[in-house]
């Protein structure tokens, strides 16, 4: 591993996010997903998204403090800041 990314985005742009998924798509099975796994509202994964940042982002921050001096560690807190950094990685002309 040379880099990771990861995302901090504010808690009510991933909310929106979540929600406006389910709108868009809900019974439907969307192609990033299994087959036979149609979008759902589901709790479980609103209560994972809404306590992130208080359980699950300190574990994963104080995990990254181990990484070797050749590897980077980038946060997002944008979703325009990954679009720029993914586009800048993809080669000229791939998709």
């Amino acid at each position: 591993v040379t880099g990771v990314q990861t995302c901090a985005l504010p808690i009510w742009t991933c909310m929106t996010g979540i929600l406006m998924r389910i709108l868009s798509s809900y019974g439907q099975v969307r192609p990033e997903m299994a087959d036979g796994c149609p979008e759902k509202i589901d709790f479980e994964f609103f209560h994972y998204v809404w306590t992130y940042r208080k359980r699950q982002r300190p574990k994963l921050l104080e995990y990254f403090e181990g990484l070797r001096p050749d590897q980077t560690f980038v946060c997002f807190t944008e979703r325009a800041q990954a679009d720029r950094y993914l586009a800048n990685l993809a080669p000229a002309g791939s998709c």
